[in-house]
């Protein structure tokens, strides 16, 4: 194919990324045009954001000048936080898949940990968060869990109150008779799962006593504690794991640290060959949190140097 010269708007040369998509879609219309190709479809995937702002839509324009179809316009930009129901669930073969625990010699505070050399992790998304509508319970969370509603055609999720939402190549475009019938799935949830090593710490507190207030802080002041110790831990996530007591009308929780690497990375079985590393860890994060300039502020029950510093939670900031 010929190469074409990067076209200009405004008198003025595009930026780099811009020119070359202009190019590389000038090369696919003449490849159409001499080749007669009536049907099929050719694919250039681009991104909008390097387009200047005085040609923004120049894809979309070009391809209704060449009587052809863009599958994206630029027409809005606007982007809306939406946040979702998720849950993590963490299933633990307790006869397999221990490879060592450790628990402290005291009745009157019941603390242990325990690595796990394979657990497997559920991430289920059960649609936008909501304040209103049925409760589902789920391991022992009882939440508002709507799903998603979602083309069965082409799988598109469709707003509560928009437009219908398809894909370019629905079913439902050339036969929207299709409308008419079933063609929506009302309640869906995704998941998903994999395999990694985890870090199973029993937290002194049930659902009974515990608040989320402590559970939270509880949660940033390890994870504060594992950033001083290993420096980036940012494949290490946390979350909270709930077991059922066996005729008792509350729950035991656990700390789950988990490598979000597929398989784990070493990091959690390298604490276990340390005698103390857990020790240390809870030291250094009480270093961090004795000595932050918030503790002088009696307003101030942490900050970003401390505490809100993880970023993995949307409450630590506001619950602190």
């Amino acid at each position: 194919m010929e190469e074409e010269t990067p076209s200009r708007t405004s008198g003025e040369e595009k930026v780099p990324c811009a020119a070359e998509t202009m190019r590389v879609i000038g090369m696919a219309e003449r490849y159409v045009k001499k080749n007669k190709l009536q049907k099929g479809q050719i694919w250039c995937v681009y991104d909008k954001d390097s387009f200047p702002a005085d040609d923004f839509n120049g894809v979309v324009l070009r391809a209704e000048r060449l009587n052809t179809k863009s599958l994206i316009n630029d027409e809005s930009d606007d982007r809306n936080n939406v946040f979702y129901c998720k849950q993590l669930l963490v299933d633990v073969d307790e006869d397999q898949d221990i490879s060592s625990a450790y628990r402290m010699d005291n009745e009157d505070f019941p603390f242990g940990y325990e690595f796990v050399r394979k657990a497997t992790l559920r991430e289920i998304n059960f649609g936008e968060s909501d304040m209103t509508g049925e409760k589902l319970s789920v391991s022992g969370v009882e939440e508002v869990r709507k799903g998603f509603r979602i083309c069965r055609y082409c799988g598109k999720i469709q707003t509560e109150h928009g437009k219908a939402n398809h894909s370019f190549v629905c079913k439902t475009r050339k036969m929207p008779a299709l409308m008419q019938t079933d063609a929506y799935e009302e309640c869906l949830f995704m998941y998903r799962e994999f395999s990694t090593e985890i870090l199973r710490l029993l937290v002194p507190a049930t659902t009974m006593d515990s608040t989320s207030v402590k559970m939270e802080s509880f949660v940033a002041a390890f994870m504060l504690g594992m950033k001083e110790y290993f420096g980036n831990v940012d494949h290490l996530r946390a979350t909270v794991s709930e077991v059922p007591v066996p005729d008792a009308d509350y729950r035991k929780q656990y700390l789950v640290i988990y490598d979000s690497v597929p398989g784990g990375t070493g990091y959690l079985k390298q604490l276990m060959h340390e005698k103390n590393a857990l020790i240390e860890i809870f030291e250094k994060a009480l270093h961090v949190m004795g000595n932050c300039s918030c503790k002088d502020d009696p307003q101030k029950d942490g900050c970003y140097h401390c505490l809100y510093a993880y970023r993995q939670s949307q409450q630590i900031g506001n619950q602190c």
